[in-house]
């Protein structure tokens, strides 16, 4: 081999041998084939809330509806605490209320708001006629006459859900078109709140009404009066007789007044209203308003005897309410 051969094969190893250096060089840098890209940071936490009313009167509740992502913990503040990922929560706050939710992760934290407004409910407008007040024979009287039987009946039926005392009027009123009682007085209550008062029929002794149910010659009586009917038992057959009066009021109906005798009840009008005024039908429902049926139940055993107050009656409320085809057992029983 000549010396030419040799150099050149000498730079050919010098030039190889560089760069298989390079080669080794690239492979030693700090990512190593394989290995995976660093994970992203994890997403921050996000949330709603909102109130439903966002204004209610003060003793009635909203409703609180929440929602949130990327969170491990949310509270929600005030007076409820730890909360779910999403979900509802009625409250009932005393005053006017911003709701906080915060929400936690990972990622960081977020916070979201409501505000409930509470106003307080109006008084009570005073019933007036012409300036004057209305007379003590329009009001049902307080406290009310001696009851053969009490019962408290399920807001579901009367007041859930209602707005102001027209709309419970209409749910009890149609309850007596469903019972077929075709006559009813509607008194106003002092200090709030009214009473209806359904038509007398005769029942046996189940609580269910005779035939014929409205054997009392009452058609003279264009509204509806204890006083009235009771003078009309006077001169009925002999047999059980039954009254059902419907108070809505936020008053408690515990004490009973005198036995409703004739001369007990003189002072109620001889014709009554059978519609509400209006500033009565404009007040609103409160939590602390309730249905109570009075139940009177009467008992004249022959021609010769006068009508007496059945107290207690020995059926029971349900049996009395359900058996005038007010509402079912089941309705009564909720």
């Amino acid at each position: 081999m000549d010396a030419d051969s040799k150099d050149n094969k000498a730079i050919l190893i010098a030039v190889l041998s560089l760069l298989l250096l390079m080669v080794g060089c690239h492979a030693g840098t700090p990512r190593s084939r394989g290995e995976a890209a660093p994970p992203p940071p994890p997403a921050a936490p996000i949330c709603t809330l909102s109130a439903e009313p966002a204004t209610v009167l003060k003793g009635q509740s909203a409703t609180l509806t929440w929602n949130s992502q990327n969170a491990s913990s949310l509270d929600l503040e005030p007076a409820v605490g730890t909360v779910q990922a999403s979900g509802s929560q009625p409250v009932t706050p005393e005053d006017s209320t911003v709701y906080t939710l915060t929400a936690a992760g990972p990622g960081g934290s977020a916070s979201c708001t409501a505000r409930v407004a509470v106003t307080a409910p109006p008084p009570p407008a005073p019933l007036e006629r012409g300036g004057a007040e209305s007379p003590a024979s329009e009001w049902f009287p307080w406290p009310p006459p001696q009851w053969s039987l009490k019962y408290l009946v399920p807001d579901a039926l009367v007041t859930e859900g209602a707005a102001n005392m027209d709309d419970a009027r209409q749910r009890i009123q149609e309850a007596l078109r469903r019972a077929q009682i075709d006559q009813w007085s509607i008194y106003p209550i002092k200090g709030g709140g009214f009473a209806v008062v359904g038509r007398l029929e005769r029942i046996d002794e189940e609580g269910r009404p005779e035939s014929p149910r409205f054997s009392i010659n009452d058609d003279t009586l264009t509204k509806f009066t204890l006083s009235g009917y009771l003078k009309a038992l006077l001169t009925a057959n002999p047999g059980r007789f039954r009254v059902v009066a419907l108070l809505v009021t936020s008053l408690s109906v515990n004490a009973p007044g005198p036995a409703p005798t004739p001369e007990a009840m003189t002072h109620l009008a001889d014709t009554g209203p059978n519609t509400l005024p209006a500033e009565v039908a404009a007040q609103p429902i409160t939590p602390q308003v309730k249905c109570e049926a009075l139940i009177y139940e009467f008992y004249r055993p022959n021609p010769e005897a006068d009508p007496q107050p059945v107290v207690p009656s020995a059926l029971t409320a349900i049996q009395h309410l359900a058996g005038a085809g007010l509402w079912t057992e089941e309705e009564l029983k909720r």
